[in-house]
């Protein structure tokens, strides 16, 4: 059985460099979730498709977990803009019939001096 991996923001910095490292690895079919594509997001993806999906919409987040069979979804989804993408993904995959992992967002956060380790 092949594992269907998505990466909600896996366009993005961090996302990107996700999907290089799941893309190497070679084990699992691999797809990426984004609020929109071009030509040059597909060429800089390369190969990995791109599913244009709705964040704001938990009904069509579970039609495109479902659709494309993602057993296993990562979210690296700007977490500055607001919370409503993180939320409205993990009740998604909750309610999809196909996903049995929801890996989240806890790398977005913004750094603050103030509340950062002083280095010794």
């Amino acid at each position: 059985m092949s594992h269907i991996v998505a990466v909600a923001g896996g366009t993005g910095q961090l996302g990107r460099a996700l999907v290089e490292a799941i893309k190497a690895d070679g084990k699992y079919e691999l797809m990426i979730f984004a609020r929109s594509t071009s030509a040059e997001k597909e060429k800089a993806a390369g190969g990995v498709p791109i599913i244009a999906v709705d964040y704001s919409s938990v009904d069509s987040l579970v039609e495109a977990l479902e659709k494309h069979k993602i057993d296993t979804l990562f979210s690296v989804v700007d977490a500055n803009n607001g919370a409503e993408s993180e939320f409205n993904l993990i009740k998604a995959a909750d309610k999809s019939k196909a996903t049995k992992r929801f890996v989240p967002n806890i790398w977005g956060s913004e750094y603050r001096e103030e509340y950062g380790v002083p280095c010794w």
